[in-house]
């Protein structure tokens, strides 16, 4: 049986240290604005993300020893990773739609979007649909960029649990 008591503890250890990576990488965001240097380096930093969760995963994984680390373990650690991270991040993100980003700018990336969605055929309803839905408040945005976060937190983590795996080598006498 998998020792699983150190699974919430570390995970939030390691999403805190991921989370302020994230931080400090939204932080070009903010003060980059539309800087392209600091635009690219934040797209870097990007790619090295799942990188991070990588080695934190095995990180973990040494720390419980153990012949047996099952993909599942290892996916849920890496969920957990990104929940934290994201948690830290996200006052972050409410002091960027909050300060930094106007309510016109939003308003005009919702009219972009719905601009794509009916150059894409997309169906009437759902057009209706997000028309209706106005501009996103801070909050809103905030917690979207939360659950976007773990999302995608919960596809990395799936390659990440197949490389960090272990599983008990069985003799066959």
């Amino acid at each position: 049986m998998e020792d699983k008591s150190r699974l919430m503890k570390a995970a939030a250890r390691m999403g805190l240290f991921m989370g302020l990576f994230w931080a400090l990488k939204y932080i070009l965001v903010i003060v980059g604005g539309k800087n392209q240097v600091l635009s690219m380096l934040y797209i870097a930093l990007t790619v090295v993300v799942p990188f991070i969760a990588y080695r934190c995963t095995l990180l973990y994984r040494n720390l419980l020893g153990g012949d047996k680390f099952s993909f599942f373990h290892a996916w849920q650690f890496g969920l957990l990773l990104y929940a934290f991270s994201a948690l830290i991040v996200a006052p972050l993100h409410f002091y960027y739609y909050k300060n930094v980003v106007t309510p016109q700018e939003l308003s005009d990336i919702v009219n972009q979007a719905i601009s794509v969605l009916s150059e894409m055929k997309t169906d009437q309803k759902v057009l209706e649909q997000a028309k209706s839905m106005g501009v996103p408040t801070p909050i809103q945005m905030t917690l979207q960029g939360i659950a976007n976060n773990i999302t995608i937190g919960a596809v990395v983590s799936i390659p990440i649990a197949f490389l960090t795996k272990r599983q008990v080598k069985q003799n066959n006498n």
